[in-house]
């Protein structure tokens, strides 16, 4: 599970766990299917007490089943089984911690039983419509890079405009500047569940050293397209990260799952609420498996 501590949310998962339920908690459907919803990502840690994680698992997911006001009382009912039952103080990795730490466990545990035992205040808020698609299939998009955002040290590696930057952080570091220009195209678009929107891009595997944006033409002739992770791109997203659409193509989705058999399903994505911005890096290594195409026309209806 990565680092841990004495504290609920101290460990890496307990972190996964929280951008995860905000995102299904919004889907309207019943409690139970949220909750089923969150074992399918975490079968595992889910359905095995002996794995690892299963006690973070639904330690966490009850408490934030309760902060989205999600009434799943057979999630509250196994978080308030394992507290009662002191299985997650026993675990290794608590009982490494000094005794300092395990009474902070404690505590953090006690608390939360406290919480789930009681009657949840407020209602639950769901998505009223599915959320707007802010690019679809096809899509031709070119985006800033941001000045200094060199990912990869000594290498030509660059990232986007940071989407999370804020006024504090202006006030700080001055405002985000851009150097170059980055090219995607969209190959896949999907609405999770019908209502949690998802992409995934192929993006020219190089930046462009140019004053003026790229246009549709000037793409269609570059060469060198590589298969990235997909990703989720909220309007405030697409805004903040200078997004624009140049031109679309017409993609054969038949011709999309031969040419990209190791495309990572959308739903990941979705549900954890990865930025796209994560996935538009220009010039990062590659994972090993995943497909490059020299021309978009590879994957152009004619």
């Amino acid at each position: 599970m990565g680092t841990w501590g004495p504290g609920l949310y101290a460990n890496d998962m307990a972190r996964d766990l929280k951008p995860m339920v905000r995102a299904i908690a919004k889907i309207p459907v019943e409690p139970a299917r949220v909750v089923e919803l969150a074992c399918e990502m975490y079968p595992e840690a889910s359905l095995d007490p002996n794995d690892e994680g299963h006690t973070t698992f639904w330690l966490v997911l009850a408490d934030q089943l309760y902060n989205w006001r999600v009434d799943a009382r057979e999630a509250f009912e196994r978080a308030i089984a394992i507290v009662d039952s002191g299985v997650d103080i026993q675990l290794p990795l608590h009982q490494e911690m000094g005794p300092a730490d395990v009474r902070k466990r404690e505590k953090s545990l006690q608390k939360l039983r406290e919480k789930l035992v009681q009657p949840i205040d407020g209602v639950r808020k769901t998505l009223a419509a599915p959320e707007k698609l802010t690019m679809e299939l096809g899509d031709i998009i070119v985006f800033p890079l941001a000045k200094g955002m060199i990912v990869v040290p000594g290498k030509d590696a660059m990232g986007t405009l940071n989407p999370y930057w804020s006024r504090a952080l202006t006030a700080r570091f001055g405002k985000q500047e851009q150097q170059d220009w980055g090219a995607a195209v969209l190959v896949k678009c999907e609405l999770i569940f019908g209502f949690l929107a998802s992409y995934c891009p192929i993006i020219l595997d190089r930046r462009l050293y140019l004053d003026e944006k790229p246009t549709r033409e000037m793409l269609l002739a570059h060469q060198g397209w590589d298969l990235t992770m997909p990703g989720t791109c909220s309007s405030a997203h697409f805004k903040r990260l200078q997004i624009e659409k140049v031109g679309r193509i017409k993609i054969d989705p038949d011709v999309i799952e031969q040419k990209f058999p190791s495309m990572y399903g959308l739903r990941n994505a979705a549900v954890k609420d990865i930025s796209i911005c994560e996935s538009l890096y220009i010039g990062r290594r590659k994972p090993h498996n995943f497909e490059s195409i020299q021309s978009l026309s590879e994957i152009t209806l004619s």
